[in-house]
């Protein structure tokens, strides 16, 4: 895949297509800044750090709580596996157990929920409407899921922003399937159910997002 963005038609509008070949994509903020596409902005993580920042204890300090939330974050955006996570966030280690604390503590839940609230008020097109109107859909193509994004999300922040929102709830739908498939296995006494796919065929290897131009 290229590591450039890559264009697309969709109902005659041009658009561009992001995805995590790309590693990172850049927006030039004007003043010889580029800020990174998929790191929280400064406003997000002051919305969003109380819901995860840890009480201070003894001993080794905890690596960056903003690090660790950009890498789950991100994780969960492309479709990672923890093991796919770039070197430029903590160690996958430390995302998978701070992922599971935040997801039995609500944290993780309520960050999305800000997100999404923060999104739809600034783009003036809330989420669950969006997708209500089918203005954000999403579809799977063998490995790859393909997210088709509105303009009213389509300044740079936004962008990753709508498909974390979405790819949660994508998560969150496989993770329950895994949890039933593997429990419909156990009651039959089988590794594998005919006819069904399995947890690792039904989850995406590739996000690829495009938006529409105004």
């Amino acid at each position: 895949m290229s590591n450039e963005h890559r264009e697309e038609r969709i109902g005659g509008a041009q658009a561009k297509i992001n995805n995590h070949a790309q590693m990172r994509a850049f927006c030039d903020d004007g003043d010889g800044g580029i800020p990174q596409l998929d790191e929280l902005t400064d406003e997000q993580w002051r919305l969003v750090a109380p819901l995860v920042t840890p009480e201070e204890k003894r001993g080794r300090p905890p690596a960056s709580t903003r690090r660790v939330l950009n890498g789950v974050l991100y994780t969960i955006r492309h479709a990672l596996t923890w093991a796919e996570v770039p070197p430029e966030y903590p160690s996958y280690v430390t995302l998978f157990r701070r992922y599971h604390e935040w997801c039995e503590s609500g944290a993780l839940q309520l960050v999305i929920n800000t997100l999404r609230d923060q999104l739809g008020e600034r783009s003036g097109l809330p989420f669950e409407q969006a997708m209500r109107e089918k203005r954000v859909t999403f579809r799977q193509e063998g490995d790859v899921l393909r997210i088709h994004l509105p303009a009213a999300y389509g300044e740079y922040w936004m962008q990753p922003t709508a498909v974390v929102v979405l790819m949660w709830v994508v998560t969150r739908s496989l993770e329950i399937y895994r949890e039933r498939y593997r429990l419909q296995c156990r009651r039959a006494g089988v590794s594998r159910l005919a006819g069904q796919a399995g947890p690792r065929k039904a989850r995406p290897r590739e996000v690829v997002w495009v938006v529409e131009a105004r």
